[in-house]
């Protein structure tokens, strides 16, 4: 049978997905997560200044290849979205995208 890895779904391949499921297995409860979900919004709101204009933010952060390939996903919060559904579910919330 295949085995999936989806670690990088969340935390750009940090093992945040095998660190929650280790918690919880040795009987620890997560009452929260908190963090950064999209280093491309943090990388965008970090440079971001009165010399750094958004625009040119996003530009950046696309050349460096931290973007999603379809920007429009990092801007809209879809993939934030994804990674907080991926994250409750890990800790055994029952979360769907609507």
């Amino acid at each position: 049978a295949a085995q999936w890895q989806y670690e990088s779904s969340v935390g750009a391949a940090l093992p945040i997905l095998t660190t929650l499921r280790d918690l919880l297995q040795t009987g620890d409860k997560v009452e929260r997560i908190v963090g950064s979900a999209s280093g491309t919004m943090a990388y965008c709101l970090r440079t971001h200044s009165l010399e750094v204009p958004f625009s040119e933010a996003i530009k950046n952060v696309i050349d460096l290849g931290f973007a999603e390939p379809d920007i429009r996903e990092d801007l809209s919060g879809e993939d934030l979205r994804r990674k907080v559904v991926i994250l409750a579910r890990e800790i055994g919330m029952d979360i769907n995208l609507d």
